[in-house]
């Protein structure tokens, strides 16, 4: 099973403001949930703010997260690129990648 999350920022409170109890508890229901359930999680940011960029992929980065974040097709090209300059990233790849 896949869960696409679309977001275009941290994780927020019930006044819409960013803050560390908002982002543990993100977490600690992201973990909950992929602890009990056989998924992967999509994580597809709408923005190029670094710090959302940032937050997510320090996520991405732990082993117990079956998780992948993507930005937009321009971004994610020039990551592969910089790994894999053989592979031409194409708007098709990214949308098979979009939806898990």
């Amino acid at each position: 099973a896949y869960l696409v999350v679309v977001t275009d920022g941290v994780p927020t409170d019930a006044l819409n403001t960013p803050s560390k109890e908002a982002t543990d508890a993100t977490v600690r229901e992201l973990r909950k949930l992929c602890s009990e359930n056989p998924m992967f999680v999509v994580v597809r940011l709408c923005t190029s703010e670094q710090s959302v960029v940032d937050f997510y992929n320090q996520l991405d980065l732990e082993p117990e997260f079956p998780l992948d974040v993507l930005r937009n097709l321009e971004a994610e090209a020039q990551e592969i690129k910089k790994a894999n300059p053989w592979l031409t990233y194409f708007p098709e790849l990214h949308a098979i990648r979009e939806g898990g």
